[in-house]
C-alpha cells in the first residue's frame, strides 16, 4: 500500500493549454524509425536507424457537472487552436504536443457529461531550432565513392594475357560501346569530344585498365551531366543515365574456368552499366517529384538497379554500392515525405475532362492535371466513365 499511496500522491490534474479535464485512460507509444534493407542473394537483412519516432498519446478524457458546458467549450477552443501546446497528464508527465484529431460524445441520458478521445503527437514549442542532414550531399558523396570502387574493381579484374587476341577482343567490345553511346539523341558537343578522345586513346589504354576505366567514367559523366541543367535537369539526367545503362555490352556468365577474355568482357559490361546506374542515383538528388508515388517509384527503381549490380560485385564494390543504396533511399524518403498523394477517381459517366476536374477539385482549370496523369484519356472532351483515373489528392 505504501507504493500505491506514493504514486497517487504524485498525480496531478490533467490539462491541455491550461484547460482541465479528467482522464480515464492514456495510451503512450514511441520507438525508433528503422529502415530494413534486404538484398538479393544475402540471407542477413540490415536495419538503418533513422532516429526516434515522434511520441504518440491517445487519451480518453471526460468533463462533467452542472456547469460543464463552459469547460467543454474552453477545451474545444484549445484543441482547435493552431500550433503546439502543453498537455499535462495525471501521471506526472508534461508533453509539448500538437492535436492530431479529437472526438467528443454527449448523451441526453447522461446530462452534464462529455467524453473525449484526444490524439496527440509530440512536437517542439514554436517549431524549435532544428538541424537537417543534407541527405542529397550524402548521396552525391556515396556516388563518388561508388565510381571510385568501380574503377578499382575494373583495374583488378581486367587483364591482358595473350596480348594480341585478348587486346583485340577487348578493344572491339569497348569501341562497340562507344559507338552506341555516341548515337544517343541527347548527346552534347562536350560529350562527343570526350568520346572522340577516348576512342583515340583506347588502343594505348588497353594496357592500362585503371586509366581506361577513368576515361569511361569521365565520358559517362560528360554524357549524362550535359543533358540538362536547372529546372527538371535531374529528371532528364536520370532518364539519360538509365538509357545509357542499357547500352552496356552483354555480360557473360563468369565461372572459375572462364577465360581472361570472358572475364574482361564481364568487367567492361559491369563498368559501363554500373557507372551509368551510379549516375542515375546521383541524378535523383536534383529530381523534382510532383507526388509521393513518383518519388517512391524512382526510389524503388534505383534500389532495384543497385541490387542487381550488387549481385555480382566484389566485396569492396558491394560495400560502396550498398552505401549508395542506403543514401538514395534515405534522401528520397526524406524529400518525398510531405509530397501530395494520388487518389483513385472513377467517373460514373463519360464526361469532358474539365467537368471531371471541376467535380473533384472545384476548379475546371485543373483539367491539365487530370489529362497529364491519365494517358488512357484519348480526347479531353470524352473521359470514359467507369474507368479508374489517377488524380492528385485535393488537400
Amino acid at each position: 500500500m505504501a507504493t500505491e499511496s506514493t504514486w497517487r500522491k504524485d498525480m496531478r490534474p490533467a490539462s491541455f493549454r491550461g484547460v482541465k479535464f479528467e482522464v480515464a485512460n492514456r495510451d503512450y507509444a514511441g520507438g525508433r524509425r528503422l529502415a530494413t534493407h534486404e538484398y538479393p542473394k544475402r540471407d542477413e537483412p540490415t536495419n538503418e536507424d533513422m532516429g526516434r519516432k515522434a511520441r504518440q498519446l491517445s487519451v480518453e478524457a471526460f468533463q462533467f457537472g452542472r456547469e460543464y458546458l463552459g469547460p467543454r467549450n474552453s477545451l474545444l477552443e484549445a484543441l482547435e487552436k493552431d500550433g503546439p501546446g502543453e498537455y499535462v497528464d495525471p501521471w506526472g508527465l508534461s508533453h509539448t504536443v500538437r492535436v492530431r484529431q479529437f472526438s467528443a460524445s454527449e448523451r441526453l441520458d447522461m446530462g452534464g457529461y462529455v467524453a473525449w478521445r484526444l490524439d496527440f503527437v509530440e512536437d517542439t514549442e514554436g517549431g524549435g531550432h532544428t538541424s537537417r542532414i543534407d541527405t542529397a550531399a550524402l548521396t552525391s558523396g556515396a556516388a563518388d565513392d561508388a565510381e571510385d570502387a568501380y574503377v578499382d574493381d575494373f583495374a583488378d579484374r581486367f587483364g591482358v594475357i595473350w596480348p594480341d587476341l585478348v587486346r583485340s577482343e577487348a578493344l572491339e567490345q569497348a569501341e562497340g560501346w562507344m559507338d552506341r553511346a555516341g548515337s544517343v539523341s541527347w548527346g552534347t558537343p562536350a560529350a562527343a569530344r570526350s568520346l572522340l578522345n577516348l576512342r583515340r586513346q583506347s588502343t594505348a589504354l588497353m594496357d592500362k585498365p585503371g586509366s581506361l576505366a577513368d576515361g569511361i567514367r569521365s565520358t559517362i559523366g560528360s554524357l549524362v551531366g550535359g543533358v540538362s541543367t536547372g529546372g527538371s535537369g535531374g529528371n532528364s539526367r536520370y532518364t539519360a543515365a538509365r538509357e545509357l545503362a542499357t547500352m552496356a555490352p552483354e555480360r557473360p556468365l563468369v565461372t572459375s574456368s572462364s577465360s581472361q577474355a570472358t572475364v574482361n568482357q564481364a568487367a567492361l559490361s559491369d563498368l559501363t552499366s554500373g557507372l551509368a546506374v551510379v549516375q542515375a542515383a546521383r541524378a535523383t538528388t536534383d529530381m523534382d517529384f510532383e507526388v509521393y508515388e513518383d518519388a517512391v517509384a524512382v526510389r524503388q527503381q534505383v534500389a532495384a538497379d543497385l541490387d542487381e549490380a550488387m549481385a555480382t560485385a566484389s566485396d569492396p564494390l558491394y560495400e560502396a554500392l550498398h552505401a549508395l543504396r542506403t543514401a538514395v533511399v534515405r534522401d528520397i524518403t526524406v524529400r518525398g515525405a510531405d509530397l501530395a498523394r494520388l487518389d483513385d477517381l472513377t467517373p460514373g459517366a463519360t464526361l469532358p475532362a474539365l467537368v471531371v476536374a471541376y467535380a473533384y477539385y472545384g476548379n475546371a482549370a485543373r483539367e491539365t492535371d487530370v489529362l497529364s496523369r491519365n494517358p488512357v484519356i484519348r480526347h479531353p472532351g470524352f473521359v470514359p466513365g467507369g474507368n479508374t483515373l489517377k488524380v492528385v489528392r485535393d488537400e
